[in-house]
């Protein structure tokens, strides 16, 4: 039995080819087309709540979700929608179908235009391609076939996600979590749980939950060291460390450090760990012994894989424009790109978008700062990647300051506002972006 779902120019729900008819109302359309996104997986009320009715109290919102179900379910073939006490999923095969009626493939406001709600717009956004970043397709397809793997076996999916990474990394949150929750390991010893627990973290920290990432990549660490893997414990512990950072305890952080130093006898690794040194600097207000540290691990690059060099690369460009130094960090930028910089990697992605926005902001090139991070926050959204929206917005209320310090200094506080409600800590880079946006504020 297969629902399937008509998004381009019209929003047409069909089960085994009959027309159900329009939703009971506009919420109820863009729940559908969430839990569509992956038939299966279950997903907690708590989280449609706080993605569908994002105002008031968390019983109100849980009522909401209840009301809501009960509306699906009347609308829907019996069977369809499955409930537990505390989650919700979909319980069929489904079809997202985003073709126009001539044929062509739907984009942006394209994309079910009859549904009015911010989540709908979020997913309209992942089709609405910004200059430099892919077609989604190839991750979109790539999140199908693990979501069809799961189904028969949660060990080959969960193989799938570890051995791709970058695609697992490129799918947006709600669907990597999905992905994540069926491909789930039943003993801490499965095949795959390491890869399985850094995904967990990567997951986490892109929805702004640092504490629980921090947690993840703990437990990564503790399966590579029991499976006395020196490069899975060299890129977890390297994890750790930056999420006690970004929480702010600098003791804990330092002693991490010294854990991932011990990793730096291989060659293939080095740049990993100095890379990982180098934002220890750079996020203590230390950017002099960061960029000494880059400068010293360029040395080791041949040796390093293409992500870990493109990583490397992508860092050392900010570090340099954050240091005035904007021909070198445009060099570097050119650096990253000759090495066939897969646009899929997210991570590089954004660290570049603020790379040449930073050139743009230290050169006083507002307008075209703006730009360039409005272009970037695009895709952040539409990957619901939070904390690259954050850093995003911050250098873009630096960017606005230039033009207009009131309209500037308004988002700066908002964006603080959303970190410390996630107990991120300001860091002494972020507190100097702060002095330049907030002045004597």
């Amino acid at each position: 039995m297969v629902l399937t779902i008509h998004c381009g120019g019209q929003f047409q729900a069909l089960w085994q080819g009959e027309d159900l008819g329009p939703p009971p109302t506009q919420v109820t359309g863009a729940m559908l087309l969430f839990l569509a996104r992956t038939p299966g997986s279950w997903v907690l009320r708590s989280e449609l709540g706080r993605r569908f009715f994002a105002s008031g109290l968390e019983s109100a919102r849980l009522n909401s979700v209840r009301q809501t179900i009960f509306r699906l379910r009347k609308w829907l073939p019996e069977g369809t929608i499955e409930t537990s006490f505390s989650q919700v999923r979909l319980k069929c095969r489904c079809q997202i179908i985003l073709k126009l009626p001539n044929g062509e493939q739907a984009t942006g406001p394209q994309i079910a235009p009859m549904l009015d709600h911010p989540w709908v717009d979020e997913f309209r956004a992942s089709w609405s391609i910004s200059p430099g970043m892919p077609a989604p397709h190839p991750i979109q397809k790539f999140g199908e076939l693990v979501n069809s793997l799961a189904d028969f076996d949660a060990e080959t999916a969960r193989q799938a996600l570890a051995s791709m990474p970058l695609l697992a990394n490129g799918l947006p949150t709600d669907v990597l979590s999905g992905l994540l929750g069926k491909a789930r390991p039943k003993r801490l010893g499965d095949s795959f749980s390491c890869e399985y627990e850094e995904l967990r973290g990567a997951a986490a920290f892109r929805a702004g939950q640092v504490r629980l990432a921090r947690d993840h990549y703990l437990r990564a660490f503790k399966i590579a060291k029991r499976l006395r893997d020196p490069e899975a414990m060299a890129r977890t512990s390297s994890q750790v460390m930056f999420h006690l950072l970004e929480l702010g305890d600098i003791d804990q952080a330092t002693e991490w450090l010294s854990i991932l130093s011990s990793s730096d006898r291989a060659d293939s690794m080095r740049l990993l760990v100095l890379n990982a040194k180098a934002t220890f600097f750079w996020n203590n207000g230390g950017l002099s012994e960061g960029l000494a540290t880059m400068r010293s691990a360029e040395a080791h690059l041949r040796k390093a894989t293409r992500v870990d060099r493109i990583h490397f690369l992508a860092n050392y460009s900010v570090l340099l424009a954050e240091a005035n130094e904007l021909d070198g960090s445009q060099e570097v930028i050119d650096r990253a790109r000759s090495e066939g910089h897969p646009a899929i990697d997210l991570a590089a992605f954004f660290v570049l978008q603020m790379a040449e926005a930073e050139s743009l902001i230290r050169s006083r090139e507002a307008v075209r700062a703006q730009e360039l991070l409005r272009s970037a926050l695009i895709n952040a959204k539409a990957t619901q990647h939070t904390v690259a929206q954050w850093y995003l917005r911050e250098a873009l209320s630096e960017a606005i300051s230039q033009q207009d310090p009131i309209q500037g200094q308004r988002l700066w506080l908002q964006v603080e506002k959303e970190r410390l409600a996630e107990c991120y800590r300001l860091t002494p880079r972020v507190l100097m972006r702060r002095r330049r946006v907030m002045g004597s504020a």
